[in-house]
């Protein structure tokens, strides 16, 4: 209620909905611009820029087999990314719920948030059962580090009016934790900065062509440079102490 009235619009949701902010931001935009014509619509989309690879075993990814399914259970073919859709074959369609595939074809402008280690994903596509860096076998984690790479190389492929923060940090919906939101870094910008840069700009019509707010770690398993992180077993902690003291 009241949309219609509205001038800007922020769609965004952190893990599953952050998926669902890649695969239907567009069609949101396309049913709320007739109603208000002058309305900006912008995307964030935190933690599921998932990549579709195998398990460390070799097996089928977790995600993989669910979205493979769930496309065909869910009737989904009349929700996910028409563009996306178009470029896939029939058999191949239900890959265009997972977000390497189809954030190539969304339209909207979105800002993706995500950790190359992202804990879910390691999880939940990788079927990993260690941390990085800290209790993995040296096989395991070079596999996981490669995972890395290849999401850098992932996002180099997006249209270049989306925005990206990614970073070495384990982690996974960072948007909602104050302490990630205010203090995770890269090259002396935090989360929180770069996403508000990215905004302001596309939201003044003289500079939204010229935004390229794309920041990722490109070193492997820790924080590289000055890049920082939260120390992995205290973030409750640190976030109580960030909140009290604002």
């Amino acid at each position: 209620e009241g949309l219609q009235n509205a001038s800007k619009v922020l769609y965004s949701g952190c893990s599953a909905g952050a998926l669902t902010t890649f695969l239907h931001i567009d069609y949101v935009a396309s049913r709320l611009s007739p109603f208000s014509p002058t309305v900006k619509i912008l995307g964030l989309a935190d933690a599921m820029f998932s990549l579709d690879r195998n398990q460390f075993n070799g097996a089928p990814g977790g995600l993989q087999k669910s979205m493979k399914w769930g496309y065909q259970a869910w009737n989904s073919s009349y929700s996910v990314n028409t563009g996306c859709k178009k470029a896939h074959s029939k058999e191949d369609e239900w890959k265009c719920m997972i977000g390497e595939h189809v954030s190539i074809f969304v339209k909207t402008d979105l800002f993706i948030i995500n950790s190359k280690y992202d804990t879910w994903q390691r999880k939940a596509i990788l079927g990993a059962d260690c941390d990085i860096g800290i209790n993995c076998p040296k096989a395991q984690e070079t596999f996981d580090i490669l995972y890395g790479q290849s999401m850098v190389t992932a996002l180099e492929k997006i249209p270049k009016e989306h925005g990206y923060f990614v970073s070495n940090c384990p982690s996974h919906c960072q948007s909602g934790l104050k302490f990630n939101w205010n203090y995770v870094t890269i090259d002396n910008v935090t989360m929180k900065d770069a996403f508000l840069m990215w905004y302001k700009q596309k939201n003044n019509p003289s500079k939204s062509d010229q935004v390229h707010i794309r920041l990722v770690d490109t070193g492997d398993a820790g924080p590289s440079g000055a890049n920082v992180c939260p120390k992995r077993r205290s973030d409750f902690v640190a976030d109580k102490m960030f909140q009290s003291i604002g």
